[in-house]
């Protein structure tokens, strides 16, 4: 992904509250439940930090994050960029109440470009990532599905 390219923003609604909605996106282990199973440590307050290491597409990737702006309940913004590779991102997730269900509003947005001769880098990548981590992992864990 690059700077040049339109942040990745996707919407969906769940028929959640908004405070399950949050504690699925800050309580850790929750989190760990549809997100990432491998995050260790992880607390909702600006500018805490963290860093795991997780596998995609057959590779282990060591990924950090730092929270840049917490609204309970509305609103978590944090960076993401990786040990081993340039580049820097952050995402945002805005929680709002929408005609009885809870509406959340996901952006990615780039800082710094990552590598272009990486196919797990690219917009269509993360795109199709975070369609399958908000539209079906997270979707599934709210409804008390099972999570493999």
């Amino acid at each position: 992904m690059k700077t040049t390219e339109p942040p990745i923003i996707l919407t969906e609604y769940y028929d959640a509250p908004i405070a399950r909605l949050w504690n699925s996106l800050t309580v850790l282990e929750e989190m760990q439940q549809w997100y990432f199973k491998e995050i260790e440590q992880f607390k909702p307050i600006e500018g805490f930090a963290t860093q795991f290491t997780f596998g995609t597409e057959g590779k282990l990737f060591t990924t950090n994050w730092k929270i840049t702006q917490l609204i309970p309940n509305e609103l978590i913004r944090y960076t993401w960029n990786y040990v081993h590779y340039k580049g820097d991102s952050e995402v945002c997730f805005t929680l709002s109440e929408e005609e009885g269900k809870t509406k959340l509003l996901f952006e990615v947005t780039i800082i710094e470009d990552f590598p272009c001769d990486k196919q797990v880098f690219t917009r269509e990548s993360a795109l199709v990532g975070w369609k399958y981590v908000l539209g079906e992992a997270l979707r599934n864990y709210l409804d008390g599905e099972l999570i493999t």
